[in-house]
């Protein structure tokens, strides 16, 4: 799902807006997302690959560990540094690399990639995640076995607002966690309540404890307690489509860090007076505008706002109209006759379906000559087939000519 690469491209920027030491450690994607991702890196020297290896998290770096480049002409090898790192340079540009190493008795491998033309290539390899999850996960289910205590929650420094466009539709989701860090279950008093925007339409829970979280209307309501660590929650609703999105919303409780993504179509860009650091990023030939808002207090509101939003596409529609207007023309014909001159008639619906086919086409050549094709032209590819059926079935109700349209 593109969801899921947008989030992690912003909890990236996050982390980097938000500089070193502790806050960037807090804002870096958890070791078992990392592991094996290779990230591109514009500020290496040409050819340079770098694979960081740590244990269980990241900042457990592992010196001293030897470390591989499997190409293939063979492989390269390098011993890890204090930092955990070990560096390859000159590798070729477009040479397919995998990353591997063998640590506590367990073979870590990168996904394979290619050595890009100008800059370099940041790889971690984890070793010991899933033993760390069981571990934490023991741990957290006997902490909240204990007896809940008053005490104060926050939502944390990864909690996201991203804009996608499904169908041509605006569609928002905020994913967030509602923080508690004390050992046992914390009750805050009252329900974290979050209103959604007035325009919203068709808001859901997509995930996150039923037994806390509930959905009505456009207010989620959060009643705890909340058990240690981190609660998950996600929301998604759609805006209505203009040029303009103006979007408002006020937080419970303290936001830690708020990380911002827009799907970059068109000439689309976001702006807002507490983005503190806005800039483009691209995964798979997609590009998205990210920003990071810092700190928000409790109950106060953040505006943004996405502009050059693209309009819809407005040729379905012609279409539609269309073939509407001359089966209104064909039946007042018919009317007026007593009986059809299909002629016309007919040689007006083929010179619409060789159009559309011609426009299928088109696309498909798109395709073909640049891979595969972006959500836009796909959807565009669904709408002229679904006009190019409506044709047909027009075609074969003529006098004289059912089932013969093809």
């Amino acid at each position: 799902m593109r969801l899921r690469t947008v989030v992690f491209l912003l909890t990236l920027v996050g982390a980097l807006a938000l500089g070193e030491g502790r806050a960037a450690a807090q804002a870096m994607p958890d070791a078992a997302q990392m592991s094996g991702v290779p990230l591109p890196a514009g500020e290496l020297p040409n050819g340079t690959v770098t694979v960081r290896l740590v244990r269980e998290r990241m900042g457990n770096n592992v010196p001293g560990q030897e470390v591989a480049l499997v190409t293939p002409d063979g492989r390269v090898t390098a011993v890890t540094d204090a930092q955990g790192r070990a560096e390859f340079t000159s590798v070729p540009p477009g040479t397919p690399i995998t990353a591997e190493a063998t640590l506590d008795g367990e073979t870590l491998r990168s996904s394979e990639f290619p050595v890009p033309a100008v800059g370099g290539v940041r790889v971690a390899l984890v070793a010991g995640v899933a033993q760390a999850a069981a571990a934490d996960a023991v741990a957290k289910a006997a902490a909240a076995k204990e007896p809940a205590r008053p005490g104060a929650v926050v939502f944390g420094n990864d909690t996201r607002i991203v804009l996608e466009f499904q169908d041509d539709k605006p569609t928002f989701f905020y994913l967030f966690s509602v923080m508690n860090n004390a050992r046992t279950p914390v009750d805050p008093g009252k329900p974290l309540i979050i209103d959604l925007p007035a325009a919203a339409e068709g808001a859901s829970l997509v995930s996150g404890n039923a037994q806390i979280a509930r959905m009505q209307d456009l207010r989620l309501t959060l009643t705890g307690p909340f058990p240690p660590g981190a609660s998950e929650y996600q929301v998604a609703f759609r805006m209505p489509l203009t040029a303009t999105i103006s979007l408002t919303q006020a937080f419970p409780a303290a936001v830690e860090g708020l990380l911002v993504a827009a799907e970059k179509v068109g000439a689309l860009t976001v702006s807002s007076s507490q983005l503190t650091a806005v800039r483009e990023g691209t995964s798979g030939g997609e590009v998205f505008v990210m920003g990071t808002a810092g700190r928000v207090a409790e109950g106060q509101s953040v505006t943004l706002v996405f502009s050059g939003v693209p309009a819809p596409p407005v040729w379905p529609l012609r279409v539609a109209v269309a073939i509407a207007l001359a089966l209104f023309l064909w039946a007042g014909w018919w009317a007026w006759q007593g009986a059809p001159d299909t002629r016309a008639t007919e040689a007006a619906l083929v010179a619409e379906r060789e159009r559309l086919l011609g426009a299928i086409a088109a696309i498909d050549g798109q395709s073909r000559a640049g891979g595969a094709l972006d959500a836009r032209a796909s959807a565009k590819r669904e709408r002229l087939l679904v006009a190019v059926e409506q044709v047909y079935a027009e075609l074969d109700e003529l006098p004289g000519r059912s089932g013969t349209a093809a």
